[in-house]
C-alpha cells in the first residue's frame, strides 16, 4: 500500500517533481501570491472608483480660458472633452429665463410636476394652465395651437418649456417627426430642428428631454446643440432619469448651465402603478426634501394627478414652480 498519494506516481514522474522543486524556491510561491492579490486589489479599487462623484469630478479638471477641458482620468471629463471638439462658446445671457418667471431665486427644496406632451390634448392642457396649483407645461412642437396656449400660461403665472423629441436609442423604429432630435443626424441638422421646435416667442423657459442619454453618438448629434442653444437663449434643462447624471453635473456646472433631473416619470409604467410610486416619491423626498415629478398631458392623467394634490394637503403646501430646484 502506498504511504501517501505521491506513492502513485511512477519514479521518474516524482524525479521530475523533485527536479521541479529544487528550480522552484519558496520566494517565488510567495511572490506569485503576491503579485496575484496586488493585481487583485488594483481591479478592485479601479472598479469601485470609476465613477468618481460630482465633487471629485470638479476638484480633478478645470477649464481654460477657451472653454477647453483640463486633462483628468475620467469618463466625464473625456465626454466633455468630445463635446466641446470645434465648439467656441459665445458671451451668453444664459440664465436669461430668470427674467421670465416671477422669483427665479432656487430653493432646492419642494415637489414640482411637469406635464409634458402639452397642446396635444387641447382640454388637459387649458384645465392644466386654469389650475390654480403651480404645475409646468412641456409643449409638444406638433400640437395645435401652442401660441394661444402659451399665452393663457403666462397669463395665469405657469411656466412652460418644449417637450423635445429625441430619438430613443432601444427602440430607434420610433417616429420622432421633423422636429425631434435624431441621433443618426448630424449636429447641424439637430440644431435647425431645435430652433424651429424652440418658435414660440420667447413663451418658454427651456426644454424637456424624456430620452436618456447614454452614449457618445448621443452627446455628440443630440446634446451639443442643446448646449448651444440652452446658452445662447438663456434656457434650462430638464432631463428624465439619472442616466449619466455625473456628466450632466459636470458639463453643466462648467458651463453655468441651469439643469434639473427628474425623480419620476409616471408616464413610463401603467397607471396602475402610480399609487405605489407616488407613495415611494413622498418617502423620498421626506428625505431629500425635493422631488420632480412628469406626468403625460391626458385628461385622465391630468384629473388623476390633480385629484392627488388637492387630497394631499402636505403636498400642496411644498408645491412648487419646477425652476426652484435647479441646480
Amino acid at each position: 500500500m502506498p504511504k501517501n498519494d505521491k506513492e502513485y506516481l511512477a519514479p521518474r514522474y516524482r524525479e521530475e517533481i523533485r527536479k521541479k522543486k529544487k528550480r522552484t524556491p519558496n520566494s517565488l510561491y510567495f511572490a506569485a501570491v503576491a503579485l496575484l492579490l496586488g493585481l487583485g486589489a488594483f481591479f478592485y479599487f479601479r472598479h469601485t472608483q470609476q465613477e468618481p462623484i460630482s465633487e471629485e469630478i470638479e476638484e480633478r479638471t478645470s477649464i481654460n480660458e477657451d472653454g477647453e477641458a483640463q486633462s483628468a482620468p475620467d469618463y466625464a471629463q473625456k465626454h466633455f472633452m468630445e463635446l466641446q471638439k470645434g465648439l467656441k462658446l459665445p458671451i451668453s445671457r444664459n440664465q436669461a429665463w430668470k427674467d421670465k418667471v416671477a422669483d427665479p431665486t432656487p430653493t432646492n427644496k419642494g415637489i414640482a410636476i411637469i406635464f409634458y406632451n402639452g397642446s396635444m390634448d387641447q382640454q388637459a392642457t387649458k384645465n392644466c394652465l386654469l389650475s390654480p396649483y403651480h404645475y409646468t407645461v412641456a409643449f409638444s412642437p406638433y400640437g395645435n395651437n401652442i401660441l394661444p396656449l402659451l399665452k393663457t400660461a403666462h397669463k395665469h403665472k405657469k411656466s412652460c418649456l418644449v417637450d423635445l423629441p429625441v430619438e430613443p436609442l432601444e427602440d430607434t423604429n420610433i417616429n420622432i417627426g421633423p422636429l425631434g432630435l435624431w441621433a443618426s443626424a448630424t449636429e447641424k441638422e439637430n440644431a435647425q430642428r431645435l430652433a424651429k421646435a424652440l418658435a414660440t416667442e420667447g413663451l418658454t423657459i427651456g426644454v424637456l428631454n424624456k430620452e436618456p442619454i447614454y452614449n457618445l453618438q448621443h452627446y455628440q448629434t443630440v446634446l451639443k446643440p442643446i448646449i448651444r442653444t440652452l446658452w445662447n437663449n438663456g434656457g434650462l434643462y430638464v432631463q428624465s432619469g439619472l442616466a449619466y447624471e455625473r456628466i450632466y453635473q459636470y458639463v453643466f456646472s462648467k458651463l453655468k448651465l441651469n439643469y434639473i433631473t427628474a425623480t419620476l416619470d409616471l408616464g413610463t409604467m401603467p397607471m396602475g402603478e402610480w399609487p405605489t410610486m407616488l407613495k415611494e416619491t413622498l418617502e423620498h423626498y421626506n428625505k431629500h426634501s425635493s422631488v420632480l415629478i412628469l406626468a403625460p398631458l391626458t385628461q385622465n392623467a391630468y384629473t388623476y394627478i390633480n385629484t392627488w394634490v388637492k387630497n394631499n394637503k402636505a403636498v400642496q403646501k411644498d408645491l412648487v414652480p419646477f425652476y426652484k430646484l435647479v441646480k
